[in-house]
């Protein structure tokens, strides 16, 4: 792109750059056009002054080699350096770099997992002042959490999944940060979803064979949706009725932590139809139980759930596969399971999430709340 141009592109992005064939005054030109090629207009004590540039180097050495690439990067706009070698040339944009891992995303996940990065993303780029990946330090991070919080007045959870989503582009492109622990935004408290009874039983009755055991899969084992596409029929202990979560070296998968390896009981009902599907195809103890259609992991499992509610007449937006894991914690519990039990199912590593989970079940307990109701009891009618 020619260098004119440039500036005319960056014109309205918070800088005074205006080219000097668009400066008038009182419908003529306010200079000679053939004087100088560049123009800076920006006020300074309340007066709003003009100077010209002859050529980009001038230019740049007039605001700062820093500024005038940080703008120009922000546009997708590349400018010679002072060897006269492209940017590009040593060094990756952040802008490019954010947007080669917006369409790997776009490629590989859920459109709302997209979308989420996309608007993440944004907010960093508007409020990081870095041309490349490689600039951007702790100090960006720290200023990036700041912005959301003053400036887009976003909430605690938005603001720190904002900042894991950054995160998790940096890790992407191999960029160290810096970033402490106690640098994080606040974590908030989950507020687990759960399916009623009625739209499970929606569910179950509209959906085929098939599907119907992929959706009680989910709902009795409490799996993970990774954990589940590569689960093979020789993890399941038929005999005991329990099912094993564990790496797959085969499939280069990996569990996150140690925790996540372990066993699980399932309704031997359940087992059984996993048995004799095992039998009736003449699957192998290695077999995947839910394979793709290449052959592999099926990673597509919550289209099969979505496709399933949107039968069933529920909202698809509202439907997603770790919520059938919130919902089998919170009967594990009410069916009397010890929340050191279910910890060690679900793979967690400490209790703080699922005793989130028991003091929900524990308002609903109908003694519990009956003793609590008898506390006010005495005064209900008085003076009514």
């Amino acid at each position: 792109m020619a260098a004119p141009a440039i500036y005319e592109r960056l014109r309205g992005k918070g800088y005074p750059w205006k080219r000097v064939n668009d400066c008038y005054k009182n419908g003529q030109p306010k200079v000679s056009p053939d004087s100088f090629q560049y123009a800076l207009r920006y006020t300074l004590h309340g007066v709003r002054r003009f100077q010209p540039f002859k050529t980009l180097e001038d230019l740049t050495v007039g605001l700062g080699r820093v500024d005038v690439q940080i703008l120009a990067a922000k546009n997708g706009v590349e400018l010679p350096n002072q060897m006269g070698t492209k940017q590009s040339d040593k060094a990756e944009t952040l802008t490019s770099a954010v947007q080669r891992y917006n369409d790997e995303v776009k490629a590989n996940k859920e459109h709302r997992t997209w979308c989420a990065y996309q608007n993440s993303l944004r907010h960093f780029l508007t409020s990081c002042r870095k041309t490349t990946v490689q600039q951007v330090t702790r100090e960006d991070l720290l200023a990036f959490k700041t912005y959301c919080k003053s400036t887009k007045g976003h909430s605690d959870g938005t603001i720190f999944n904002n900042f894991l989503n950054v995160m998790v582009f940096l890790k992407w492109a191999n960029h160290p940060t810096g970033i402490k622990s106690e640098d994080w935004p606040k974590k908030p408290k989950p507020d687990p979803e759960e399916y009623g009874e009625e739209e499970l039983e929606a569910m179950f009755r509209v959906a085929d064979a098939e599907e119907r055991l992929i959706l009680k899969s989910f709902l009795f084992s409490a799996m993970r949706d990774g954990e589940l596409a590569h689960l093979t029929y020789g993890d399941i202990d038929f005999r005991d009725s329990i099912w094993r979560v564990r790496a797959k070296r085969q499939w280069n998968w990996k569990l996150k932590t140690e925790a996540a390896q372990r066993g699980v009981p399932v309704s031997p009902k359940l087992t059984e139809k996993i048995q004799e599907r095992m039998e009736m195809n003449g699957k192998k103890p290695s077999d995947l139980i839910f394979p793709g259609g290449n052959g592999g992991p099926d990673v597509h499992l919550l289209r099969v759930v979505k496709a399933v509610a949107k039968r069933a007449g529920l909202d698809p937006d509202g439907v997603y596969c770790h919520k059938f894991r919130s919902t089998q914690i919170t009967r594990w519990l009410q069916a009397g399971c010890s929340p050191t039990d279910v910890v060690r199912w679900v793979g967690h590593e400490n209790l703080d999430t699922i005793m989130i989970y028991a003091a929900k079940v524990d308002l609903r307990n109908k003694n519990k709340r009956a003793n609590a109701d008898a506390a006010s009891e005495r005064f209900v009618e008085v003076g009514d």
